[in-house]
């Protein structure tokens, strides 16, 4: 069995999806069949998540204040023996906003309903799956009006809200799988994915969630068959509605590959795989072949855009290899994510952090500063001698650089603001790397050289103005694309 995971912008429409349906079709005959899991359609989650807190505004402003008419009479809410009670009399703010919910809600049913017709050729199994999605646009709808009469929302409430987006999406595949003549089965996942109640960002439990996908996915695995379901959501133990956070479609792939035994899962963005660099900084960049999963949570650490490495920590921790694919470009050969890396290269990767100031003086002075500061969670390099220290602080906020400056004023300390570049790489601390890293190094102005740390990375801190060429020469080094 292999997983397939989409992302949004791999399903944003009726021509991502056509794409979506022609890589799974071509999966078809792996053995045990094919779990595909979707995220919502590019933009609709957050969509749904803005529709929720916009239902509360005037809700919320006439409960907190009362206004008046110029007459003085009070408008907005009615008090009842000095207690608030239902507002009778609506403001016409109300009515604005129940009426812009509505335009955006129907909108959304629009644009789910249009990628049907443009995508299902069938026409019987267009009307059905134009039907399905009707009345799942139209729970979401009585979710979100309700949440406006009321005018607020629990965690929980936005959870089932925002569960909507995935259930969309799956049920416009599933249609459009089975009028191309697929097995297909639209699975729901929150009977597999058991969670805690701690609503919006849900701790899976393993034990049980291994329990279900057995009884209820793996007992009905059949080769030719696709099942498809949904990414970022699960649920309690007593059926509640619960979504998995940040990265949650990529960590429901990873889970489902982990309770299945997938032997692959395969994870479909809009690029082809994991990149040597930021293109925008360094035009030659490249996907790089293969990664560790160390690599990955180093290079997400120091600020490349990659899968963050905790979401495929269950495949990992399994033997289950990851690839990075190009759901526009299927044939790319992409990234493969694994435990170990075993090739002979140097170095993978250059990625960067920016917005740096490095403080260099007296031990005591600098971490001084940093208890000032409370910056102590903002240090992203440190090195320290008997007395004196290097310590690089990532401040993004100018009033923490104002601090910073202003606290090394009559002391032995220094700033400067820098770029910190992590060197990425199954060999990235070996002295014969640094020796090349030195040799680069020394047309520019280079802070410092750090390496030790761990194999698989080295860092160099340079002044910011340096930091675009100096990146650009050392990703001179990484191996290149073959």
């Amino acid at each position: 069995m292999k997983v397939l995971k989409f992302g949004g912008t791999s399903v944003q429409d009726a021509v991502a999806l056509g794409k979506v349906k022609q890589i799974v079709e071509a999966h078809v005959g792996e053995p045990d069949g094919v779990v595909v899991v979707l995220s919502a359609t590019s933009g609709t989650t957050s969509q749904i998540l803005q529709l929720i807190q916009k239902a509360t505004l005037s809700k919320s402003s006439t409960n907190e204040h009362s206004t008046k008419d110029d007459n003085s009479t009070e408008v907005g809410h009615s008090t009842k023996n000095g207690n608030f009670t239902k507002n009778d009399n609506p403001s016409k703010n109300e009515y604005s906003i129940r009426a812009e919910l509505v335009v955006e809600l129907e909108q959304i049913s629009a644009r789910h309903i249009g990628i049907v017709h443009q995508l299902v050729q069938d026409g019987d199994v267009r009307a059905t799956a134009t039907e399905a999605v009707r009345k799942l646009c139209a729970e979401l709808h009585k979710i979100i009006l309700s949440v406006h009469t009321l005018g607020e929302y629990t965690p929980q409430t936005a959870d089932e809200a925002a569960s909507y987006g995935e259930s969309i999406s799956t049920c416009i595949l599933f249609h459009a799988l089975q009028a191309n003549g697929i097995d297909a089965v639209l699975f729901d996942v929150r009977q597999i994915i058991k969670t805690n109640d701690k609503f919006q960002s849900a701790k899976v439990d393993f034990s049980e969630s291994g329990i279900q996908t057995k009884l209820n996915l793996l007992s009905n695995a059949v080769t030719g068959r696709v099942f498809v379901t949904q990414g970022f959501i699960g649920s309690t133990a007593d059926n509640i509605t619960t979504t998995l956070g940040r990265g949650g479609s990529d960590y429901s792939a990873a889970l489902i590959g982990a309770f299945t035994g997938s032997t692959e899962i395969k994870i479909y963005t809009d690029v082809s795989g994991v990149f040597s660099a930021d293109p925008r900084v360094v035009p030659s960049a490249h996907p790089i072949a293969s990664l560790s999963f160390d690599e990955v949570r180093e290079m997400a650490l120091y600020g490349a855009k990659v899968l963050h490495p905790d979401t495929i920590a269950p495949a990992v921790e399994r033997g289950i290899p990851v690839r990075v694919l190009n759901t526009f470009a299927p044939d790319d050969l992409g990234t493969v994510i694994t435990g170990q890396n075993s090739t002979t290269d140097r170095l993978h990767a250059v990625c960067g952090l920016k917005n740096c100031v490095m403080l260099n003086g007296k031990s005591a002075e600098v971490d001084s500063v940093i208890r000032s500061g409370n910056f102590v969670h903002n240090i992203v390099l440190r090195v320290s001698g008997i007395e004196r220290s290097m310590v690089v602080l990532q401040l993004a906020d100018s009033d923490a650089r104002d601090h910073v400056v202003v606290s090394a004023v009559g002391s032995d300390l220094k700033s400067t603001d820098v770029h910190v570049i992590a060197l990425c790489g199954p060999a990235a601390s070996a002295p014969s790397t640094m020796a090349e890293v030195s040799r680069v190094c020394s047309a520019f102005s280079t802070r410092a050289l750090a390496t030790g740390i761990s194999r698989t990375i080295s860092f160099v801190v340079c002044d910011a103005a340096d930091s675009t060429e100096l990146v650009c020469a050392l990703h001179e080094l990484t191996t290149p694309l073959e």
